[in-house]
C-alpha cells in the first residue's frame, strides 16, 4: 500500500510538472486562441439585430444582390454589372456578389447582408494571426491578435454591410499571401496579386491606392532581391488582368463613353462618377493638398469624424492610448537593419497617406489606413513588452478596461443613437403596411431614399419596379424616386391625410397627428408609425 501511494504521488507530481511545462511553453499560443474566440464572439453576436435598424446603403446593396441573383438584373436593369449604378453615382459591386450565397441560403434579410461582413472580419483575425506568426514570435502574435480583436474600428465596420469596408480586409489577405510568396512559394505571390486585383471591385479609393501600393511594394521586394523582376512583372500583370473590367469602367465614365455589355458581365455608365465627389483638388492644387492632409491627419489624431456609424466619441477608431505605441512601432521598424517584412505595412501606410492628400476624408473613406496603423501599434507594444519585464500586465489591463467600456457602450447606449440614423423600426412598419391591402401607401421622404427599403423588405421584382417607377431628377447622381406601384414618396403633411390611404411616417409626427384624427389607427414601430383609417 505504501508503494502504491508513493507511485500515485510520483505520477501526480509528474503530471503537475508536465502541465506546468505545457502552460509555460504554450501560454502565448493559448492566449492567442482565446483572443480569437473573443474576437469572433464580438463580431458575430446578434449580427442581424445590432446595430439597430438598417442603413440605406445596406438595403441598396442587398436588394441589388437579390435582384441579380433571382432575376439576372439589378434595380436599374443592368445584367451582371461589375459596378452597381445604385442611386445613380454608383456602388461597389464585389460585396453584393459575396452576399448572394447567403441571400440564397437565408433569404433577403438584415442577417444575410451583414453576416458576410462579420465573417470577413473573423477571417481577418485569423489572417492577422498567421501574418504575425510568419514575422515574429508567439508573444508578438498573441499581442497582435488581442489588439486587433478589440479595436473599435474593426468591430464597428464589421457589424454592418457597408460594401466599401471589405477593402482593407482584402488588402490584409493579399499581404499575407505576398509574405508567404516571398518566404516560400511564388504561387502565393500570384494568388495575393489576384486578391489585389479584386480590390478594385471593393472600393473606389482602390483606383489610387492599388497602383501606388503595388509600385512601392514590388520595387522594395525587387531591390532587396526577394523576388525577381519577372515575378514582379507577372504579379503586376495579374493585378491588371483581374482589374481590367474596372479599368474600362473608369475610362467609360471618365470620357462619357457607352456601356459595354457581354454575356459574362456589363460595364455600366453611371449618371455621375462617385470619385468626383470624393476627390477634393479644387482651386489651388497645392493648397487643396495641404488642407486635405491637415484635415485628414486631424481626423486620425482625434479618431472621430462626427459620423456615429463610423466611431464612438472617446473610444475612436483604435483608442487614443494607442498613439504613443504607434510612434514606437514606426521607430522600432526603422531600427531593424536590412530587409524587413514590416516594410510591407509601411508601404501600405505611405500609400494611404498619399491618398489622404487628394480627398475629403471621413473614416469609411480612409478605411484602408487603419490596419497599418493597428499593425504599428502592435509592433510598438511588442517592443516595450519584449524589453521591459512584466510591462505586458499594465498594458493588457489598460486595454482590457477601455475595451470592456467600449463594448458596453456599443452594445448598450450607442444602439439608440445609431438606430435613429439607421431608421430602426422602418422594416416592421413596411411589413405591417403591406398587410393592410391599401391601394396607396405614402412614405415620408424624411427617410433617406425610402424606396430602397420598400424594394428590400417587399422583395419586389426589379422588372415590375422598372415598369412603374417615376423619378424626380432622372439622370442625376442621386435620383429621387417619386413613386412605383402603389407606393408614393412625398413630404407628408399630417393635416391633409387621405383617409383611403396608408401612411408611414416618423413616430414624432404620428404622435402629433393622434390629436387630429379620432378615426385613425396608429401602430408604432420603434422610430416609425403606420397610420390607417377604418
Amino acid at each position: 500500500m505504501f508503494f502504491i501511494g508513493l507511485v500515485r504521488r510520483y505520477n501526480k507530481s509528474v503530471n503537475e510538472r508536465s502541465f506546468k511545462n505545457f502552460i509555460s511553453t504554450y501560454s502565448w499560443e493559448i492566449f492567442t486562441i482565446l483572443f480569437l474566440i473573443i474576437g469572433f464572439i464580438i463580431r458575430l453576436y446578434k449580427i442581424g439585430q445590432l446595430p439597430l435598424g438598417f442603413n440605406q446603403d445596406e438595403a441598396s446593396l442587398g436588394y441589388d444582390a437579390y435582384a441579380i441573383l433571382n432575376y439576372g438584373v439589378d434595380r436599374n436593369g443592368i445584367s451582371l454589372p461589375v459596378h452597381l449604378i445604385a442611386w445613380g453615382s454608383g456602388q461597389n459591386a464585389l460585396y453584393a456578389y459575396i452576399c448572394m450565397p447567403f441571400i440564397k441560403l437565408f433569404g433577403l434579410t438584415e442577417f444575410s447582408v451583414r453576416l458576410p461582413m462579420a465573417l470577413i472580419g473573423c477571417i481577418s483575425l485569423v489572417v492577422m494571426k498567421k501574418t504575425l506568426e510568419t514575422m515574429g514570435t508567439a508573444k508578438l502574435t498573441a499581442i497582435g491578435v488581442f489588439l486587433f480583436s478589440i479595436m473599435p474600428w474593426h468591430i464597428m465596420k464589421g457589424r454592418w454591410g457597408l460594401e466599401s469596408n471589405i477593402f482593407p480586409d482584402l488588402i490584409l489577405w493579399a499581404a499575407l499571401l505576398i509574405i508567404l510568396g516571398v518566404r516560400d512559394k511564388k504561387r502565393y505571390l500570384y494568388l495575393g496579386s489576384v486578391i489585389l486585383g479584386l480590390c478594385a471591385y471593393a472600393y473606389g479609393t482602390s483606383y489610387f491606392f492599388l497602383p501606388v501600393f503595388s509600385l512601392l511594394l514590388f520595387t522594395y521586394l525587387v531591390c532587396y532581391k526577394k523576388i525577381k523582376i519577372r515575378h514582379a512583372l507577372i504579379s503586376i500583370g495579374i493585378i491588371f488582368a483581374v482589374s481590367l473590367p474596372i479599368i474600362l469602367f473608369i475610362v467609360i465614365n471618365q470620357f462619357d463613353l457607352n456601356s459595354i455589355v457581354t454575356p459574362l458581365f456589363t460595364i455600366p455608365k453611371l449618371n455621375q462618377a462617385r470619385q468626383t465627389s470624393i476627390i477634393n483638388l479644387d482651386g489651388n492644387i497645392f493648397k487643396a493638398i495641404a488642407n486635405n492632409l491637415v484635415s485628414g491627419l486631424k481626423l486620425l489624431l482625434l479618431q472621430d469624424d462626427g459620423l456615429p456609424w463610423n466611431s464612438i466619441s472617446f473610444y475612436g477608431t483604435h483608442y487614443v492610448i494607442s498613439l504613443p505605441f504607434f510612434a514606437i512601432g514606426i521607430f522600432a521598424m526603422f531600427r531593424k537593419k536590412g530587409f524587413k517584412l514590416d516594410f510591407l505595412f509601411f508601404n501600405w501606410l505611405v500609400a494611404s497617406l498619399l491618398m489622404l492628400a487628394i480627398m475629403s476624408a471621413n473614416i469609411n473613406r480612409i478605411n484602408i489606413i487603419f490596419i497599418p496603423i493597428i499593425y504599428f501599434v502592435i509592433l510598438g507594444i511588442y517592443t516595450i513588452v519584449d524589453n521591459i519585464r512584466y510591462s505586458w500586465l499594465p498594458i493588457l489591463a489598460t486595454y482590457c478596461i477601455v475595451a470592456v467600456l467600449f463594448l458596453f457602450t456599443y452594445f448598450g447606449s450607442y444602439q439608440e443613437t445609431v438606430g435613429h440614423y439607421f431608421f430602426n423600426g422602418l422594416g416592421n412598419a413596411i411589413n405591417y403596411s403591406e398587410e393592410l391591402n391599401s391601394e396607396t401607401i405614402y412614405v415620408s421622404t424624411s427617410i433617406n431614399s425610402p424606396y430602397i427599403y420598400e424594394l428590400f423588405y417587399n422583395q419586389t421584382d426589379p422588372l415590375l419596379y422598372l415598369d412603374s417607377v417615376t423619378k424626380h431628377n432622372e439622370g442625376s447622381a442621386f435620383e429621387k424616386i417619386n413613386s412605383y406601384g402603389k407606393y408614393k414618396f412625398i413630404k407628408i403633411s399630417i393635416y391633409t391625410l387621405d383617409k383611403k390611404s396608408v401612411y408611414i411616417i416618423e413616430k414624432s409626427a404620428a404622435e402629433r397627428a393622434e390629436a387630429l384624427y379620432n378615426d385613425a389607427n396608429f401602430n408604432y414601430f420603434e422610430n416609425f408609425a403606420v397610420i390607417s383609417f377604418d
